[in-house]
């Protein structure tokens, strides 16, 4: 080889070791990051696990069904579950992450599809991280009842879905329900019920004489008055969808006897209606009749100022939630023709 052919090839040679020089410590530096990576959110995980290891508050929701469900490429080839009791918490360790639960109460759906499923619907899994399976779709405004919120194996908030409510079809719902916390926002609110009338009146007639809502089932519009030294004031005036002609909402005067922040109905519904409905987490229901009329939001319509509903009356959301945080339990509901 000639000194002038070696020259050349000693040329291109020395690059070329200089990028395999190059790529090994670029991928020696990545592999680090990730490692402090992973161990960080270690920490942080391990972290919030011990602020809550007191609170009493926590519930044991998680089961075996995790394991089962996460994908292999996850977690390790066995996984292990601690019930710690003594610290009131449950860990799911993979070896690589663990999972924390802590209760909550309500959760209100956001930043997902619209009442015609319009844009990216919110999807239900299974459990907490996307490789889990899709169970259901959810929509905006919805308000749902959760008992805990859990960082899964990805490191991001999933929030446990419940319906410890009678349900006429719970064949209906055959998985647990997690939801990514991007699509929700905590809510609190209490569901209130009167159990005993004849004691409710004797100790609350101040109540039910100060407030007062109105139902126009003509106009298609609902009235609430507050009783302000001695004057009714209007406190919300707006649109509503009463009850449809086969399906007509009871005309007279009642009282809100029961309130809960969430309710799933579901129909058929012998007697009333053959219709086959299915809708979970209906917001802001206060009922007022022992046959089932109630007062609560809609997410599946917008057809306010129409008769639209199976007898109840239903409102925007927004309505619907300002109208239940102002409404005590006994308030008057009288529905006119």
């Amino acid at each position: 080889m000639s000194k002038k052919t070696y020259n050349l090839f000693l040329g291109l040679l020395i690059p070329i070791y200089c990028l395999i020089f190059i790529l090994f410590a670029y991928t020696y530096t990545q592999s680090n990051n990730n490692l402090n990576e992973n161990t960080l959110i270690k920490n942080n995980i391990s972290n919030n696990l011990n602020s809550i290891a007191t609170n009493t508050d926590t519930k044991n929701i998680l089961d075996q069904k995790i394991l089962n469900e996460i994908s292999n490429d996850v977690m390790l080839s066995t996984g292990s579950i601690t019930n710690d009791k003594i610290n009131n918490k449950i860990i799911v360790d993979f070896g690589t992450s663990s999972v924390y639960i802590k209760n909550f109460e309500y959760i209100k759906i956001v930043n997902s599809c619209d009442i015609n499923y319009g844009g990216e619907c919110l999807n239900v899994r299974s459990g907490p991280g996307i490789n889990f399976p899709v169970v259901a779709k959810l929509r905006d405004d919805m308000i749902l009842k959760t008992d805990s919120h859990a960082i899964g194996y990805d490191g991001k908030i999933w929030y446990h879905v419940i319906f410890d409510e009678w349900l006429r079809f719970p064949e209906r719902v055959k998985d647990d329900w997690f939801v990514s916390s991007d699509f929700v926002k905590d809510t609190y609110a209490n569901v209130e019920k009167i159990t005993n009338n004849k004691n409710f009146n004797q100790s609350y007639k101040d109540i039910k004489n100060k407030k007062s809502i109105l139902i126009n089932l003509k106009d298609q519009k609902l009235y609430a008055y507050e009783n302000i030294d001695g004057e009714n004031k209007l406190f919300l005036e707006t649109f509503i969808s009463a009850g449809l002609d086969d399906t007509p909402t009871p005309i007279g005067t009642f009282e809100i006897f029961y309130k809960t922040p969430s309710r799933y109905m579901q129909g058929p519904i012998q007697g009333v209606s053959d219709q086959y409905y299915d809708l979970p987490g209906v917001p802001w229901t206060m009922y007022f009749t022992a046959g089932g009329a109630a007062i609560h939001g809609a997410y599946w319509h917008d057809n306010f100022g129409n008769k639209w509903s199976h007898g109840c009356i239903n409102l925007y959301p927004y309505d619907a939630e300002t109208l239940y945080k102002w409404a005590d339990l006994g308030t008057n509901v009288e529905v006119i023709n």
